[in-house]
């Protein structure tokens, strides 16, 4: 089945952020590494939105109780969905 990707903009305050690091067997028996930032934003829409950014430093990570509109990738994956950070503007409601 063919992967559809949706694009949406998330608005709201950084609460928290934690680096994630690991690895897992993928499905043809080979090894997948993973390294990423997690940024907890507290949206008024949908309480907390897990933003994935990159830990290579591409993107700026918002700092704690930043104010930030990030434009997000966002893919189903295991019957959850999974949110990657493209883009970051710093001031939230400069896109509202």
């Amino acid at each position: 089945m063919a992967q559809k990707n949706a694009t949406m903009l998330v608005v709201g305050n950084c609460v928290k952020q934690r680096q994630v690091k690991g690895d897992f067997i993928g499905n043809n028996g080979e090894k997948v590494e993973y390294d990423y930032i997690e940024v907890k934003v507290l949206t008024p829409e949908v309480d907390v939105v897990e933003v994935r950014f990159p830990s290579n430093g591409a993107l700026k990570v918002p700092d704690p109780d930043e104010q930030v509109t990030i434009r997000c990738d966002v893919r189903g994956s295991g019957g959850n969905i999974k949110v990657t950070a493209e883009a970051v503007v710093a001031a939230a409601d400069a896109l509202v």
